[in-house]
């Protein structure tokens, strides 16, 4: 005997879901497509897009990506007739699908009897026995719904489930289309060509050939759309062992927050059994000597109550020569204790003398129970400390660059006898754990007073506050060019007036001061100047002027993010602006303890945002401040800095070097 096939419960026919539209959980009537390649039903998009009246926009309600409705508005949308088609030969599929398995009924797909599918709901695209069918007849809902046999769908009756492919024009009485118009990606028929898509202002050919070009055009977009699926699935693969990571640190973090809560329940466990058995004790003291006082009080209370009756009773009832022989006892007995007083009572003492009471231990930080703090996202620790700079106290470290594994550059800046700038580049070596060693030293021409320093190619670029900016070769020390920031004769010739002054450090000489400088991606090195307030930018190959840009404020420190964006640091007036291709894009004004801090100085920036040295007017305030990529604050990454000013990470990235005036800092991520 023949057994039945269900075949909702086969995997390799398409499911009826996939066929329903998610917004009426029916089977697509009219499914029109949006960009992101989802499909809806006409009337429940309309019923959907009707909710947010007065929007050209539609939100794809499954995927949420945004689209510009077109003018005629749903009506307007593709109508997906691959679609419509998969959904019409669904039925026939589902049968082909049993017969190839060698069964010669198929289950109904809504209840499993032994009778099996003896038609079709062509709305519903459901196989149904002989009891759904008389069901569906009966209910109003669905009784107009068509329905077809089993054996219509396996013969391909004419006109069964016929559906509209789309190859005929809704316009022109259903002519055949024929031709496609390129200038707007439509297929149209004759008559189209003459009405609305007239040459030459629209181009269209017939639809043989765009088949043949539209196939060509997907076909060479499939390689693209291919590599992009294979980098998400890369970068979606990449989040597993991210997220086992995170499961990691946080699991032991939660062991190492639970160990420190047993520690510290059972040293609180340990101290409360102890105050107890204190208290108990003390206790125990004070009964016991009440005890003994309440004992000696009973038997005295006792004896004189004793005596008290006995003379009563004598001097009441006795006979006289009762009362003479007895008098003498009684009247000692009762002289005697008249003459007593009684024993101190015990109580009020001990409660003037004892008191039991719980003082809590005092509310600070060494006293209250304190579990310990969590550290979220990257936390960074002192690694080591370079101090002999030979600096006198006026001197300090400004600028700060790696110019190669294993080394930075450090800009120092100090005076002569006739208290004149001078200044030199430390370049020291990095390979020592906790000490730095000063490989070399490059001693720089007279400066007006700043140090921008950068690196490229072997080369260290310096901004020194005068006209001109100078190269050195970071191996042999030597000065390898110079360029200035000039670029009309005006500024030419006040450079040469410099040049006959530069015994005289004086800003109102120079016709610029620049003082910071930054390399971007593509080696174009720029200038930041705070006289003019503006950065230049040179070419790599001759340092020729490319482009200069305007700024709101003194560009005294630069740096270039990981988007290429020029981030400037105005160190008086404490705030950092973020530029992008020239213009201002966001401002970041950082604040300690809720006060904006009186001055922003050195910024460097890596994959994860801006990184920018902040400190207020007393020594010992500095910080860093790490920002994400739109300017958020993220954290404060190194604290009591002693006054911070250029920083930088080394070429690695996993090192923050700080130039801190009187001595380097370096930070590790631990």
């Amino acid at each position: 005997m023949a057994t039945g096939t269900n075949i909702t419960s086969s995997t390799d026919v398409v499911s009826r879901s996939d066929f329903m539209c998610s917004l009426c959980q029916d089977v697509y009537k009219e499914p029109k497509i949006l960009d992101c390649m989802h499909s809806f039903c006409e009337k429940c998009l309309k019923k959907y897009v009707g909710k947010r009246r007065g929007t050209a926009q539609i939100s794809c309600p499954d995927c949420r990506q945004e689209m510009r409705l077109p003018r005629q508005g749903i009506r307007g949308l593709t109508t997906n007739h691959l679609l419509i088609a998969k959904v019409a030969a669904s039925p026939k599929e589902k049968v082909t699908k049993a017969h190839s398995e060698g069964e010669e009924k198929v289950m109904c797909e809504i209840y499993d009897v032994e009778t099996g599918a003896r038609h079709c709901c062509l709305d519903h695209m459901q196989l149904i026995c002989d009891n759904c069918q008389k069901v569906h007849s009966r209910i109003a809902a669905i009784s107009n719904h068509p329905i077809t046999t089993m054996e219509d769908i396996r013969q391909e009756k004419e006109g069964l489930a016929k559906r509209d492919d789309g190859s005929l024009c809704p316009d022109h009485n259903g002519k055949k289309k024929k031709f496609y118009c390129e200038t707007c990606e439509e297929f149209i028929c004759q008559d189209c060509t003459t009405e609305d898509h007239c040459k030459p202002q629209h181009n269209y050919t017939d639809s043989v050939t765009a088949l043949i070009k539209c196939k060509q055009v997907l076909k060479n977009l499939l390689p693209d759309v291919a590599e992009y699926i294979e980098q998400l699935e890369r970068s979606l693969a990449a989040t597993s062992p991210a997220k086992q990571e995170i499961e990691n640190t946080a699991t032991l973090a939660i062991k190492d927050v639970r160990d420190r809560a047993d520690t510290l329940r059972r040293e609180i466990a340990n101290q409360e059994n102890n105050l107890m058995n204190q208290i108990r004790a003390a206790c125990s003291d004070l009964f016991k000597n009440l005890s003994t006082d309440g004992e000696t009080a009973t038997v005295e209370l006792q004896r004189a109550k004793l005596s008290l009756e006995t003379a009563t009773e004598l001097q009441n009832t006795a006979t006289d020569s009762q009362m003479l022989l007895l008098f003498p006892t009684v009247s000692k007995r009762l002289r005697s204790l008249g003459n007593q007083k009684p024993p101190e009572a015990q109580a009020d003492r001990i409660l003037q003398r004892y008191s039991l009471r719980f003082k809590p231990s005092p509310e600070d930080e060494s006293a209250c129970i304190n579990l310990g703090k969590l550290h979220v996202g990257v936390v960074w620790e002192q690694c080591a400390e370079f101090k002999d700079l030979n600096l006198s106290k006026f001197a300090s470290a400004r600028g700060v660059v790696a110019p190669q594994p294993g080394e930075i550059a450090v800009t120092i800046l100090d005076y002569d006898d006739q208290r004149r700038y001078i200044s030199k580049v430390m370049v020291l070596s990095t390979a020592g754990e906790h000490t730095y060693v000063c490989k070399r030293t490059i001693q720089l021409s007279l400066c007006l007073g700043a140090l921008g320093i950068a690196a490229a190619k072997n080369l260290l670029v310096v901004a020194d506050g005068t006209n001109y900016v100078k190269m050195y070769d970071i191996n042999n020390e030597l000065v390898t060019g110079r360029f200035c920031t000039a670029q009309t004769w005006s500024e030419y010739l006040s450079v040469q007036i410099q040049r006959v002054l530069v015994n005289v450090p004086d800003y109102r000489f120079n016709f610029a001061v620049p003082v910071s400088v930054a390399i971007k991606k593509c080696g174009t090195i720029i200038v930041g100047d705070i006289k003019r307030k503006l950065w230049t930018e040179h070419s790599p190959s001759d340092c020729s002027v490319i482009k200069t840009i305007h700024l709101e404020i003194e560009p005294c420190y630069l740096a270039v993010d990981a988007k290429d964006r020029c981030v400037v640091s105005d160190a008086e007036k404490g705030v950092v602006m973020v530029y992008d291709e020239g213009k201002a894009s966001f401002t970041i004004e950082p604040s300690i303890m809720g006060e904006k801090v009186k001055y922003c100085k050195g910024v460097c920036c890596d994959g994860s945002g801006i990184y920018v040295a902040v400190h207020n007017v007393d020594k010992g305030t500095g910080h860093i401040h790490q920002y994400d990529e739109t300017g958020g604050f993220v954290s404060c990454i190194v604290k009591g800095l002693y006054w911070p000013n250029g920083i930088t990470f080394t070429t690695d990235g996993q090192q923050l070097a700080v130039a801190d005036s009187v001595s380097v800092k370096m930070f590790h991520k631990v």
